[in-house]
């Protein structure tokens, strides 16, 4: 089974971490105020994505009717001048939420805001031009199916998939960027006729199977006297379920992150993770540390022999292959990102760090100009790593550090 990834990552031109016996502090390229009333908030648009020389930035807010202010900013990648800002003013009648991570076609921004009540009951689809910031296509979903579930859009090409969820079970839509049309192509329904079925994975990845596009979802089936969670592979072009296994349980915690990588779905559930042989159909191994429910790591990165977990106290290293633990680190990680062979940490303490993904050793230190961010990056910033520039925000400025 040959499996080719939807991306391809940017690795920085670190020097090698046996060059630092301590952590070395980076330079600030440029810091931003970002305009409007509201800070950066914590569930805000993730990624950071970086597109045509523009990086994208999130402001967000939630009071009233007069306060609320949800807007993207553009900044240039070089200077952090302001490109645009989309809305360029705030109208009630019309609010945004930027909550779940984009695809970007060419010129275009495909992304998911959820419905948040009191200011919208539904989920819609926004398509944005990147050049000049402007609304191509607003798509409302239907109130019905717009209950909390994946916020992520995945795409290939022209074409773009997302998740939505009712009462009782989840579906799979199907965008075409160009005329912004959508189809259901598959409803996924609990096996019991009294139950419900929702997707739990916070990711939506897409992978290219031998030819032909998956989405990787986790799932769980609730009926009446258990619940069941399974890992699946829906064909994104036909519906249909190209595999599925099922996976144990933590506690009653679901799936929370999964990764498909060289034939592998990697995934965490509580305080546990697994590996699963798709060529075998079998779980190849699972790590699961006897720790109180509070030190769980559900966060999970995959970068060559490394699966990377993260949590709220600490974050630990395993074998891809094996599942062995590699180093422990008694670091309270809030959010992460990587490029091999690095790994990009903001802690709860709001500092941001680079680990060496074989050793665990810090090998890069980052933190905000005194006296502007009182509480540092912001735990809900992933960090943004593209040509040798790392982004990041705190609670009302945008940042660019270079290596």
């Amino acid at each position: 089974m040959n499996v080719l990834l939807g991306g391809v990552a940017c690795t920085p031109e670190l020097p090698p971490s046996a060059n630092h016996d301590e952590p070395v502090s980076s330079s600030m390229l440029w810091s931003v105020r970002l305009p409007g009333n509201a800070g950066i908030y914590n569930e805000g648009m993730i990624g950071l994505p970086v597109v045509n020389n523009k990086v994208l930035f999130h402001s967000t807010i939630f009071t009233d009717h007069t306060g609320e202010d949800n807007r993207l900013h553009a900044l240039d990648v070089q200077s952090g001048s302001i490109l645009w800002t989309f809305p360029s003013q705030f109208h009630a009648d019309e609010p945004y939420y930027f909550d779940g991570k984009p695809y970007l076609y060419q010129s275009r921004l495909v992304t998911k805001m959820s419905a948040f009540s009191p200011y919208a009951g539904n989920d819609r689809i926004l398509i944005l031009d990147l050049n000049e910031g402007q609304k191509l296509d607003l798509i409302d979903m239907p109130p019905a199916v717009s209950r909390f579930s994946c916020r992520d859009v995945a795409g290939k090409g022209s074409n773009a998939w997302f998740v939505q969820e009712d009462e009782h079970a989840s579906y799979v839509y199907k965008l075409d960027i160009a005329t912004g049309d959508t189809a259901r192509i598959v409803r996924l329904a609990p096996s019991h006729p009294s139950g419900r079925l929702e997707v739990t994975t916070r990711e939506l990845q897409l992978y290219e199977i031998d030819g032909k596009l998956f989405l990787l979802l986790g799932v769980a089936d609730y009926a009446p006297a258990r619940t069941e969670l399974r890992m699946v592979l829906v064909n994104a072009e036909t519906g249909s379920i190209g595999y599925q296994k099922t996976v144990g349980r933590d506690y009653n915690l679901n799936v929370n992150y999964a990764v498909l990588r060289n034939s592998m779905i990697y995934y965490t559930c509580g305080r546990s993770a697994g590996c699963i042989d798709l060529e075998k159909d079998r779980l190849r191994w699972q790590y699961f540390p006897q720790v109180p429910m509070d030190d769980m790591k559900p966060g999970l990165l995959v970068q060559d022999s490394v699966v990377f977990l993260w949590g709220h106290r600490t974050c630990a290293a395993l074998g891809a292959g094996s599942g062995r633990l590699l180093y422990e680190r008694q670091i309270e990680c809030a959010n992460a990102s990587g490029s091999t062979p690095y790994l990009f940490v903001v802690t709860h303490c709001g500092e941001a760090v680079v680990l060496d993904q074989y050793t665990g050793n810090i090998v890069r230190t980052f933190s905000t100009s005194p006296g502007r961010e009182k509480n540092g990056f912001s735990t809900g910033c992933k960090p943004g790593i593209k040509d040798k520039k790392l982004f990041l925000f705190g609670l009302h400025n945008a940042y660019c550090f270079t290596f």
